[in-house]
């Protein structure tokens, strides 16, 4: 039903924290691969507006994509914080990661906003969103090592 809300709109942080941990409870439950959820923040970031549907797709991407084949135990790390007048998010996996030259291939389709023919919808979708509500300063930065995982990081205007 959120995920059906109206986008566009303004939500508390603390409602976007609420959802993935709902989406994460029901992922535990179909996926075979058990993995950890683990959140960083500090109470002063719940109440600050963010667009709807930020986090979800890319907790998302990080399960199908990186710890859904994975042969451990996964870990996935959402890190919120403010610094610089920005709040920071990061969305860190110990999953597969991706090789150089398929992560030089999703920035540079990150960077021309290029959806055609690319598995990653929700990112894509997520950084279009970031970058017209707030900037070309929020969008989406994907950093990885194969075999060593992967980290997804923006940052928005407090």
């Amino acid at each position: 039903k959120y995920s059906l809300e109206n986008t566009s709109r303004l939500v508390p942080l603390k409602e976007e924290i609420a959802v993935c941990k709902k989406y994460a409870e029901i992922q535990k439950l179909r996926y075979t691969n058990p993995f950890l959820l683990y959140w960083e923040y500090e109470e002063e970031v719940l109440e600050i507006p963010i667009i709807h549907l930020v986090l979800q797709p890319l907790l998302e991407n990080s399960l199908h994509h990186a710890i859904k084949e994975l042969p451990r135990q996964g870990l996935i790390k959402i890190k919120l914080f403010i610094q610089n007048k920005r709040l920071h998010f990061y969305v860190v996996d110990n999953g597969l990661g991706i090789s150089k030259d398929r992560l030089a291939k999703i920035n540079s389709r990150l960077k021309r906003q290029n959806l055609t023919q690319n598995s990653h919808i929700g990112l894509y979708n997520t950084n279009m969103r970031l970058v017209l509500t707030y900037g070309p300063e929020a969008a989406v930065c994907v950093n990885s090592k194969d075999g060593q995982g992967t980290v997804v990081h923006f940052s928005i205007p407090v």
